[in-house]
Formats: C-alpha cells, structure tokens, sequence
C-alpha cells in the first residue's frame, strides 16, 4: 500500500515539476520575443524619414469597462453594471504612414501619450 502512496506521490511532485518548468521555460521566450521585436522595432526606427497622421479613432479600455460594471452592478444592479460600463475610459489610437529613408511606407498605429506614439510624433511632418 505503502509503494502506492510513493508511485502517487512521485507522479505528483513530477506533474508539479513539468508546470513550473513550462512556466518558467515559456517566460522565458516571451522575454525573448519581446526583446526581438524591441531591437526589431528600434532598427525601424533609426530609418524613418518621416510620418504623418491619417487617421484617429477611439475605443474604450476593456479593463476600465469591467471595472466600472462591476462598481456600478455593486452599488446600482444591472442598471448600474449597465451605466458604469458606458462611462469607461476611451483611448485614443492614432494611425501614422511611416516614411523611411529608402523610400518604404507602412501604416501603424499607436496610443495616444504611449512610447510608440511619443516616437513617431518626433517624426511627424505637418
């Protein structure tokens, strides 16, 4: 009975083992990915001529959304979840064409006040 509890036993601690290593092992890549496209995009950079602004849209912010509806659904009921969802943070995406030196042009899209957009506005030509 005893090589039973052992046999179950094992099986768990390698079960435990196998979900920390794939944890571990796929935060790993994704640091590895994000740090590829971090290098991938600042080459990108370094070659824009110019951008220019074509486009504008909001949308709201999911998590504001949830948030917001599930004070309003606290204090409110459905009416309230209902309300407080409607008042949730919109955000602002602007579409930029990139110009690179060797002629290349591509659109992308940034938030409003984020990192991206802080670069491409350096570049903007009005």
């Amino acid at each position: 009975m005893t090589a039973v509890y052992i046999i179950v036993f094992v099986v768990f601690l390698a079960f435990i083992y196998g979900i920390v290593y794939m944890t571990k092992s796929s935060k790993e890549d994704r640091e590895k990915e994000q740090l590829a496209a971090q290098k991938a995009f600042e080459e990108k950079v370094s070659h824009i001529k110019e951008t220019h602004i074509i486009g504008q849209s909001s949308q709201k912010n999911a998590s504001s959304a949830v948030g917001r509806a599930v004070v309003g659904d606290i204090l409110g009921g459905g009416a309230g979840a209902v309300v407080g969802a409607s008042t949730a943070k919109n955000d602002e995406i602007i579409t930029f064409l990139i110009i690179y030196d060797n002629g290349k042009r591509e659109t992308d899209q940034a938030k409003y006040g984020d990192e991206k957009y802080n670069i491409y506005i350096q570049y903007l030509k009005v």
